[in-house]
């Protein structure tokens, strides 16, 4: 099936229109019942965490590290980064390299999840100039499906908002956008939690995580540090390709006959995995 970006209205996103008009969420109710699947899994990866961390701060130097915002905040939030995708077409005022991190609903001009709008996910597909450089970009260039709502992100662990208090949240279903999240730089006192877990998980430089978004989760730190954590958040999707020639979606070999969770172990999203663990 073929959707033509043209034909999707203004007043609906691009996931919303595909599921409106195909069978994606039965298809996605099918294949989630058929599968068994872990909460979270790693893969080894060979990418040098070091000099992927260089570049990551020319970077920042060169096109901004931008801060995570909430309506009536008056200082800088503990999560920042860059975009690694954009949307050309957006219609709020968000720059090539914000475009991808967080914004309260109240900081958006538009109104509602329209076409172009920060909520589009699908639509900021578009690589930033930042993912294209030096080993980011080399990295990103392993990827077998299209790029969505992706980023550079750093959590600054020196404020009480970073602490283990802080609230769980979840993201999109994994035939939305099927999430790979890259340690670069880390240190000891940085956590990550499931809320289906009693313990805590240290994410190690060296492997790609990945796991169900919709189980609540969160980042932390177990106490006050001067030390950043950087990790690179990449989201894919799964089951639609995006044709830049042509803007248009369409449903791949992979939509309906296999988990996302499965199409990463199997290489069919991002290149360079291997030593599949699901023993965390």
């Amino acid at each position: 099936m073929k959707i033509h970006t043209k034909d999707i209205p203004n007043d609906t996103t691009v996931w919303n229109y595909i599921l409106k008009t195909s069978n994606t969420q039965e298809a996605w109710e099918d294949i989630s019942q058929s599968y068994d699947m872990p909460d979270i899994f790693r893969m080894k990866h060979n990418w040098d965490c070091d000099e992927l961390s260089k570049d990551i701060d020319e970077a920042k130097e060169l096109y901004g590290d931008y801060s995570w915002s909430y309506i009536g905040e008056t200082k800088r939030s503990p999560y920042t980064g860059f975009a690694l995708t954009y949307n050309p077409s957006h219609i709020d005022n968000l720059s090539e390299h914000e475009g991808s991190l967080g914004r309260s609903p109240d900081l958006i001009p538009t109104e509602g999840r329209s076409k172009n709008s920060f909520f589009d996910s699908h639509g900021i597909n578009k690589r930033t100039t930042a993912s294209k450089y030096k080993s980011i970009g080399k990295l990103l260039d392993c990827s077998k499906r299209t790029l969505i709502r992706s980023r550079v992100a750093t959590c600054h662990g020196n404020t009480d908002t970073m602490l283990e208090n802080r609230k769980y949240h979840t993201d999109t279903y994994m035939h939305h956008a099927i999430r790979l999240n890259i340690p670069i730089t880390t240190s000891n006192t940085y956590f990550f939690k499931m809320e289906n877990r009693n313990e805590p998980i240290f994410l190690e430089k060296g492997w790609a995580y990945t796991l169900d978004n919709k189980i609540p989760h969160k980042v932390f730190t177990a106490r006050l540090t001067s030390k950043t954590r950087t990790h690179l958040v990449l989201g894919y999707s799964p089951w639609w390709d995006y044709n830049v020639e042509e803007d248009t979606w369409s449903s791949n070999e992979f939509f309906g006959k296999k988990h996302p969770m499965q199409m990463v172990m199997d290489g069919n999203v991002l290149s360079g995995l291997s030593n599949l663990d699901v023993d965390i």
